[in-house]
């Protein structure tokens, strides 16, 4: 994600890595791709210039989603952590739609299926151009098992949907070559509004707490926690279950540990989920009146240092607000910054996963 700080060494398969490449891809250090990210444009250029950079400028980003009047939206907003500023950006979806999963493979985000606000199935695939802020259209499209209400994992080379109230199919889309793999495995239990980890630093990702079909609230919810080893795609139940049974309301990747809540009332518990033990526990921070997401916001894209969530429903009305939680103490609370434009039902990713 960043190339070693100085004082210690990078190799040319960290490089390569940095980019996106194969570790063993053949690159120089004279190719442009390189100079660009060790920004040497000409000229003499060495290993130590490359220290600390990174390809990609750290956002996030939101799309599409289902707007005031009801009618889904194209529109594709950016959030610069670095600033904490948001704006839509001239890129856009190819196809309205809202309740779409979201990917990212660090260079790219990728935006797959959907439906429309009369609930009509959209099988198309968007791309995203993190370093350009374009949009492409991959060729592959996903099958026709309805995408609403879906959760997302990224490995470091290929997402999954591995929680869906319709199905327990999981299917897998390949970064590299850009195509969809349908039903590859199972899971366990069919669920929704679960909070979705990609821990990337023990090649797993897992689906902690939702709802069970039909239901969109805490009855008939549950405190299973599903995984998924990248290396093999096999699919596996966690013995530790979450603290507290019930959908998500955000879902933060804060490096070793996921974070989430299940209810929206002020001083509701924030629970950890340790990925290298695999155990959740009451982290003993709580919402502040002033960090609560918006009712059905699950949203989310977390930098290093903070979790986001966009947009959702306040008082029955659509919502632009922008909440944030920070990973070493908790604190949360809005953003200044708000979405372009109020809805729900949007996806988020962001450029660089922890």
């Amino acid at each position: 994600m960043t190339l070693p700080a100085s004082g210690n060494s990078i190799a040319l398969s960290q490089v390569n890595t940095e980019l996106n490449l194969s570790a063993i891809a053949t690159i120089g250090m004279n190719d442009s791709i390189v100079r660009t990210l060790f920004g040497v444009a000409s000229g003499t250029i060495s290993m130590s210039q490359g220290f600390g950079k990174s390809s990609i400028t750290a956002q996030g980003i939101w799309m599409g989603g289902n707007s005031v009047g009801g009618s889904s939206v194209t529109t594709i907003d950016r959030l610069l952590y670095s600033t904490e500023t948001n704006a839509a950006v001239s890129a856009t979806l190819l196809v309205a739609r809202n309740t779409m999963m979201a990917l990212t493979s660090k260079l790219k985000a990728f935006f797959l299926a959907g439906t429309q606000f009369d609930f009509t199935i959209i099988t198309e695939i968007d791309g995203y151009d993190f370093q350009t802020s374009t949009a492409n259209n991959p060729a592959a499209v996903t099958n026709t098992t309805s995408y609403a209400n879906v959760g997302g994992i990224n490995s470091n080379t290929a997402g999954y949907r591995f929680a869906s109230v319709t199905t327990l199919a999981v299917d897998k889309f390949v970064f590299s070559t850009e195509t969809f793999n349908a039903a590859i495995t199972s899971v366990v239990l069919a669920k929704g509004y679960a909070a979705m980890f990609s821990a990337t630093s023990v090649n797993k990702g897992y689906a902690y707490g939702g709802a069970l079909p039909g239901v969109k609230g805490q009855t008939g919810s549950t405190s299973n926690i599903q995984g998924l080893d990248f290396a093999s795609d096999t699919v596996f139940t966690v013995a530790a279950t979450a603290v507290t049974s019930g959908m998500s309301y955000f879902a933060y990747n804060g490096g070793n540990t996921g974070y989430a809540a299940t209810n929206l009332v002020p001083g509701i518990a924030i629970e950890g989920f340790t990925y290298s033990t695999e155990t959740a526990a009451n982290t003993g921070w709580v919402l502040s009146a002033s960090g609560i997401p918006s009712s059905y916001a699950q949203y989310s894209h977390y930098g290093v240092a903070k979790g986001y969530t966009g947009g959702g429903l306040v008082a029955g009305e659509r919502s632009n607000i922008i909440t944030y939680m920070q990973f070493s103490n908790g604190t949360n609370g809005h953003l200044s910054a708000t979405l372009s434009s109020p809805r729900l039902g949007h996806g988020a990713t962001q450029s660089a996963y922890v």
